[in-house]
């Protein structure tokens, strides 16, 4: 049975999450093979990485997200960052994960989880709460009766100062 958290009264939430993972999961075994085995053209995205040893490692896959609860559509131009979950818990930023992958709508942009929390942890600011997700952007945010911390950073983050891998989707 599929998880749904009881603040996801729609169930858009849960849906979507699946969807990212069985994607990213099929993704993953089309371009690593049954002998999990990256092709060459994979494995040169991410220089210097054992792309082997990150095909045998956890995953924690995060779908696209609206920028605010109003917008229609996802987008890429940002990733929301869960630091304290929505019952007060460490957020997957602190998860045991390896790898995050975040969906965009052609590709999963994979990144050490470590690395990417010491980023988020050096460029958004914990020490107050903004009151809208459109402030949220290296800002503390919690949504309305909830314990959540979360903070937005833009995807070019990413880019700009730690390892990643492009993974394309297969779909």
């Amino acid at each position: 049975m599929k998880f749904q958290h009881d603040k996801d009264t729609t169930g858009r939430c849960s849906v979507e999450g699946h969807n990212a993972e069985k994607v990213f999961r099929d993704s993953l075994n089309f371009y690593a093979g049954e002998d999990a085995v990256l092709s060459e053209t994979v494995q040169q995205q991410w220089d210097g990485i054992d792309v082997q040893s990150m095909v045998l490692g956890s995953f924690d896959v995060k779908a696209r997200k609206r920028g605010n609860r109003w917008e229609k559509l996802p987008q890429d131009k940002y990733i929301w960052v869960e630091f304290q979950n929505v019952g007060g818990g460490k957020g997957w930023l602190y998860s045991r994960a390896d790898y995050l992958a975040f969906e965009q709508e052609d590709e999963f942009i994979v990144v050490g989880r470590k690395e990417f929390k010491e980023m988020c942890e050096v460029l958004c600011d914990l020490s107050g709460n903004v009151d809208s997700a459109n402030k949220a952007i290296y800002k503390a945010y919690q949504r309305k009766d909830r314990k959540d911390i979360i903070s937005k950073i833009k995807t070019q983050d990413i880019f700009d100062y730690i390892k990643f891998f492009i993974l394309p989707k297969n779909i």
